[in-house]
């Protein structure tokens, strides 16, 4: 569920060209015709937003609303109250709105932002809650660039010590192999730098990746850690497929992957049985994209990063 898109207005938000030199530009990535840039929630949690002004608030699905409860970065005393939102389908719903103490996006970071929880199904959405605390704002589509000029009346400043600032610092999305840590690994994990993932345990490159395989359906959700991978015994190979060609990355160790248990579900007329937790020494990662030097650069960029893979093979290749 999408809330009225703001491409349609954002031609009115226009920079004077002072403006423009003093703005802070940060990357954007285009998905199915709406831009997506990173934001940082409590200096601790970065997330793909959808930059929509048409949205009153900054407005977050429920269960990712649920996994910041679970986490602790949103408190009891951070919940404000329900209020009536009409969504984009016509539709009117009482949402709760909850306090972010700070967003930041790029090095623009904004206090005290007004949140709403949306329904599962939705997206999360940049919208006025966080836009309207700028200065201006702008979008420059030739070099996809989000371009922010801060209110000089804005809380600053983004503390020194941010434990998320590597994870969200600024890249330009288009040179090839310019990562940030988290970045390469969602790519590498799931074809995609917003993908759904959660880095469990940075120093032993352990993270946690989610796959929905039907609507309405639960995650498959597993544990994979990439310091135990054999790189010797693994591999990246390019497939042409029907009807999208695949890359298949298959990562061999031991204790390689923890599958989580999955509860049983109904899809369509079709009864899926409860699926226990296990282990198990392979895992192979199916990619629908023909960006396989993008695959593997991604795998360089962890193993000269941080992960190490195990003792044997380090440091080797695991493609021609």
């Amino acid at each position: 569920m999408r809330r009225i898109s703001a491409f349609a207005i954002t031609a009115l938000i226009i920079l004077a060209n002072s403006d423009v030199a003093e703005a802070d530009a940060v990357p954007l990535k285009e998905r199915d015709g709406t831009w997506v840039v990173r934001a940082v929630i409590n200096e601790q949690l970065v997330l793909g937003f959808t930059i929509d002004s048409a949205s009153v608030d900054v407005s977050i699905p429920s269960e990712v609303f649920s996994t910041l409860i679970s986490a602790g970065m949103i408190a009891g005393d951070d919940i404000i109250d329900f209020q009536s939102y009409r969504l984009a389908d016509g539709s009117v719903h009482s949402l709760k709105r909850f306090r972010i103490r700070s967003l930041r996006v790029g090095n623009v970071e904004i206090r005290n932002v007004i949140g709403s929880v949306a329904p599962a199904e939705a997206d999360l959405l940049l919208g006025q809650s966080f836009l309207s605390k700028l200065k201006s704002w702008s979008i420059d589509n030739e070099h996809h660039m989000l371009l922010l000029n801060e209110s000089p009346n804005n809380e600053r400043p983004v503390p020194a010590n941010s434990t998320a600032r590597s994870t969200a610092s600024p890249t330009d999305e288009s040179r090839s192999g310019d990562y940030s840590f988290r970045d390469a690994l969602a790519y590498l994990l799931t074809g995609d730098d917003l993908g759904k993932i959660r880095v469990v345990d940075r120093a032993q490159c352990i993270v946690e990746v989610r796959h929905r395989i039907w609507p309405d359906t639960p995650d498959l959700v597993s544990v994979i850690h990439l310091n135990n991978v054999d790189r010797t015994r693994s591999s990246i190979e390019a497939i042409s497929d029907v009807p999208r060609n695949r890359v298949d990355i298959t990562l061999r160790g031991e204790g390689v992957v923890d599958y989580l248990a999955r509860p049983a579900f109904k899809l369509g007329q079709q009864e899926i049985p409860e699926k226990p937790a296990h282990s198990a020494s392979e895992d192979i990662i199916t990619l629908y994209t023909d960006e396989v030097d993008s695959i593997r650069r991604a795998w360089d960029y962890i193993y000269s990063h941080g992960c190490r893979g195990s003792k044997d093979s380090a440091g080797k290749r695991i493609y021609p």
